[in-house]
């Protein structure tokens, strides 16, 4: 009988799971497994869950989810939750950008409490892992964005694949969220006169350690106008997870054909999945997915 595996991501926002788990989908049903793909809710932090509690076989979240998920720690604090990695993807950049229109005044995180300008924000959704983040970052600066953004007669704005029209239309003059340099940073830079903003190190490495965040630089010139290194936190990419309880023989056969039933390995502009990489999955891997990664690496080394 044909095994049958269910996906599921969220509707709405997230647009690169649900890319992800289509390219993960196809590759299953090349490779002849039955699969049922589906998309429910709003909230991202809800994927790992579905996965702990068996609503579901296979799920994605950021790869430093999937870390914090495993250690009860950041958006997951004091959970008990029973995740496995399948594979980490590559997102190339993807990192927690923070810039402001120079003509607020701002030029650090320190003047946004007391200059108080009145920003359109392009930041996630509390009910999202990355608007966590930024929450948390921000927090250290004696910001408190639900509270002060609407004090301060500014609004927010949460999809990010409308940033960059938010940008261009007047809406938008500030951003504070994952990004890459071919989304609404990089096209911002282009067009207005902004002010990066960078983290002191020692907000960078607490709210990466509590996230499961790299800390990163961004040297100076990557952008027009920005003529300082700018220090912030990173997510690593996304990560494919199963259930923990899924029979390991399955789960190599899992890897096995996103690695090899796959019609590319790259599932968009700048998501990109190797078996180099795919061991990086936040969480530990199920021993299935293990195996296969290890036997392609005995098979380079050989």
């Amino acid at each position: 009988m044909t095994e049958k595996i269910r996906l599921r991501s969220i509707e709405g926002m997230g647009e690169n799971w649900a890319t992800i788990m289509r390219w993960a989908d196809a590759a299953f049903r090349e490779a002849g497994f039955e699969t049922q793909l589906e998309r429910k809710g709003r909230d991202g932090l809800d994927t790992v869950r579905w996965l702990s509690s068996g609503e579901t076989d296979v799920t994605v979240s950021l790869t430093s989810a999937s870390a914090m998920a495993d250690r009860a720690t950041g958006t997951y604090r004091g959970e008990q939750l029973r995740v496995r990695g399948l594979a980490g993807m590559i997102h190339v950049g993807h990192y927690f950008y923070n810039i402001v229109k120079a003509d607020t005044g701002v030029r650090e995180f320190a003047d946004l409490a007391r200059v108080k300008p009145k920003l359109g924000l392009c930041i996630a959704s509390p009910g999202f892992i990355a608007g966590q983040i930024a929450r948390a970052y921000l927090a250290h600066y004696g910001v408190d964005v639900d509270r002060d953004i609407p004090a301060w007669g500014g609004e927010m704005f949460n999809v990010m694949r409308e940033s960059t029209a938010q940008w261009f239309d007047g809406r938008a003059n500030a951003l504070m969220r994952e990004n890459t340099r071919f989304q609404a940073v990089g096209q911002a830079s282009a067009i207005y006169d902004l002010s990066f903003l960078s983290l002191d190190r020692n907000v960078a490495e607490s709210v990466a350690a509590e996230y499961c965040l790299d800390v990163v630089e961004v040297p100076a010139r990557s952008f027009r106008g920005q003529d300082r290194p700018v220090l912030t936190v990173a997510n690593p990419g996304y990560s494919i997870l199963v259930r923990e309880d899924l029979p390991a023989d399955l789960v190599y056969r899992l890897a096995r054909a996103l690695d090899v039933s796959s019609s590319t390995h790259g599932v968009s502009e700048d998501i990109f999945y190797s078996t180099r990489h795919a061991p990086q999955a936040g969480a530990p891997l199920h021993p299935g997915a293990a195996a296969y990664y290890d036997e392609v690496a005995a098979r380079y080394l050989s």
